[in-house]
């Protein structure tokens, strides 16, 4: 008996799978570096990124200064920068959540009054073969 042959390698991935699966899934290269774009645009992203380096090289001279070896204080410095970015970013997208929140309620609220207001009737309402549904009672109570 013969003996079994080895299993075929397993193929590999190549930029097409990648390519191949976001286009099945609709996704672009477009849309992947629009978002980036985005973030990287970001007034959030810029604040965190200047707290993070600032807190990160206080942490490397007052390491260095004490004494440590240079490892040891751009370890804490990295982790000094990662906590202080994600803190930061979710503190700034946070205010602006808030920020638009408040915004979309002053519209609405904006929006209620406008529509609890009546309209006066114009100079083309009152022309002869005006639409006969064109004079609308007063409302019985404003809103405010």
């Amino acid at each position: 008996m013969p003996p079994p042959s080895p299993p075929p390698p397993p193929e590999p991935l190549t930029l097409n799978l990648v390519l191949n699966s976001s286009a099945a899934s609709g996704t672009t290269l477009g849309d992947v570096l629009g978002a980036y774009d985005d973030v990287i645009h970001s007034a959030c992203f810029r604040k965190a990124l200047a707290w993070g380096g600032g807190v990160a090289g206080a942490l490397v001279a007052h390491s260095v200064r004490g004494g440590k070896p240079w490892r040891r204080a751009f370890n804490a410095a990295f982790l000094g920068f990662l906590v202080t970015f994600y803190a930061q970013w979710w503190a700034c997208k946070e205010d602006e959540y808030y920020q638009r929140l408040s915004l979309r309620q002053k519209l609405a609220e904006r929006q209620r009054a406008a529509f609890a207001t009546p309209v006066p009737p114009t100079a083309a309402d009152a022309a002869p073969g005006a639409r006969e549904h064109a004079a609308v009672p007063p409302p019985q109570h404003q809103l405010r």
